[in-house]
C-alpha cells in the first residue's frame, strides 16, 4: 500500500514518520542524501527565488537604528556576490531621533511593504535587530506578501518578522545574519549555500562533531525557531510559533539560567516541545555559569536542559552553531530539513 506525500509530510516530524521515510526512501538519513522526498514536501511551503547575478537587494531596519556604514559587511558580500544592494531611509538617513527604533512604526513598515511591492527588489536583508520587529507585524499586508515572495534575512529580533511571515504565508523566511554583522568566512559560506542559486541546487549539509546531544536520535521536519526571547513574546498572538512535526531551534543572548528557565517553561507549558519533531538549541556562553540567586546558588543552563529534555523522547542537541554568533549558520525557515545527532548532522533542504 502506497502513502502519499501530503500524509508523509504529516508523519515525518514523529517516530512512525521516520520510519515510515526510512521504508519508502531507505537513503534519508545515509551520508549521501536523496532529496526527492523532501522536494514534493517542500511543495506545501513557499520558497521565493534565490538570488542571482544582478539580483536588487534591499536593505532596512525593521527594528533599532544602524547607518550605511555600520551595513557595509552585508552589502559587500551582496556586490561580492554581483548582486546589487539598495538602502532604505530607515538606514541612509538614519537621524537616531526615534529612541531604540530606526523610524515610527507606520514608517518601518511603509518601508517594508514598499520592497515588498517593488518588483526590481529580489531580497530584503535586515540592517540590524535590538528591538522593534514586532512593533510592525499588524501594520503589514500579508495578503500583498504572499503574492510577492522575496527573500527575507536576519535574525534576533527579526525573528518577530520571520516567524510572522512563515506563519501567516507560508513563504520560506531566512534565519541568518544581518546586514551590520561582521561576518567570518563559516557564516559568509553557508549564507551563500542558502540564499544564493547554483547550477545544480542540492542540500546543504552542516557536520561537526562539537554538537552535543541531550536525548540521541534521528528526525526529519520543518524548520521553525529562532531567538527564545521573541518567540516567547509572540505567545497568545496570531503570529505564534507552530512547532508541530517540526525541527524546533532556539537561541539568545546574555540571558541568565533563571531567565532561560522561565521561558522555556512558558514554550513546555504551551505544548511547543511535546509538538515538536525535534530540538535544536545554539551555543550559550554562560551555558555552565552559576550565579546566586538569595538565599541558594541557581541551575546552569546545562542543567536546565536536562531537568526540561532528559526524558523527552525525540531528538534534542545543543552548541549548534547559529544565531548571537560569530559562527552563523543560516536556517531557512519552513523547509524541511534532517537531524542525525549521532553524526552531528544537520540537512537543509532550502530551495529544492
Amino acid at each position: 500500500m502506497g502513502i502519499s506525500r501530503r500524509d508523509l509530510f504529516k508523519l515525518s516530524g514523529t517516530a512512525l514518520g521516520v520510519a515510515a521515510i526510512g521504508k519508502f526512501m531507505p537513503k534519508v538519513f545515509a551520508d549521501e542524501t536523496s532529496s526527492s522526498l523532501f522536494s514534493s514536501l517542500n511543495d506545501d511551503c513557499i520558497i521565493p527565488p534565490l538570488l542571482k547575478k544582478d539580483s536588487l537587494v534591499a536593505i532596512t531596519a525593521p527594528g533599532s537604528p544602524t547607518n550605511a556604514g555600520e551595513c557595509r559587511f552585508g552589502a559587500k558580500l551582496m556586490k561580492d556576490n554581483f548582486c546589487r544592494v539598495i538602502f532604505g531611509d530607515t538606514v541612509a538617513k538614519q537621524k537616531n531621533g526615534y529612541r531604540y527604533l530606526s523610524q515610527t512604526d507606520e514608517f518601518r513598515a511603509a518601508e517594508f511593504m514598499s520592497f515588498i511591492e517593488n518588483p526590481e527588489v529580489n531580497a530584503i536583508f535586515a540592517a540590524r535587530g535590538g528591538y522593534g520587529s514586532s512593533r510592525i507585524l499588524d501594520l503589514l499586508d500579508y495578503d500583498i506578501i504572499k503574492e510577492n515572495p522575496k527573500m527575507i534575512i536576519g535574525f534576533s529580533d527579526v525573528t518577530a518578522l520571520l516567524t510572522a511571515i512563515y506563519t501567516r504565508t507560508k513563504i520560506v523566511t531566512f534565519h541568518g545574519p544581518v546586514a551590520s554583522s561582521s561576518m567570518n568566512e563559516f557564516s559568509k559560506s553557508y549564507l551563500q549555500k542558502i540564499i544564493f542559486e547554483t547550477p545544480k541546487q542540492e542540500p546543504v549539509v552542516y557536520q561537526s562533531p562539537s554538537m552535543q546531544t541531550i536525548v540521541p536520535g534521528k528526525t526529519a521536519g520543518r524548520l521553525v525557531g529562532g531567538n527564545l526571547s521573541v518567540i516567547c513574546s509572540l505567545m497568545g498572538t496570531k503570529y505564534e510559533i507552530d512547532s508541530k512535526d517540526a525541527i524546533l531551534f532556539l537561541e539568545d543572548i546574555s540571558e541568565d539560567a533563571y531567565q532561560i528557565d522561565r521561558k522555556l517553561n512558558q514554550l513546555k507549558l504551551a505544548g511547543k516541545f511535546d509538538d515538536a519533531a525535534g530540538i535544536m538549541f545554539g551555543i550559550f556562553k554562560n551555558l555552565n555559569h552559576r550565579r546566586n540567586f538569595y538565599p541558594n546558588m541557581g541551575y546552569t543552563i546545562r542543567e536546565l536542559y536536562d531537568q526540561y529534555f532528559g526524558q523527552l523522547k525525540k531528538p534534542v542537541v545543543y552548541d549548534v552553531p547559529f544565531g548571537h554568533l560569530e559562527n552563523n549558520l543560516t536556517l531557512p525557515i519552513g523547509t524541511m530539513a534532517e537531524l542525525d545527532s549521532k553524526k552531528g548532522k544537520l540537512v537543509l533542504y532550502n530551495a529544492i
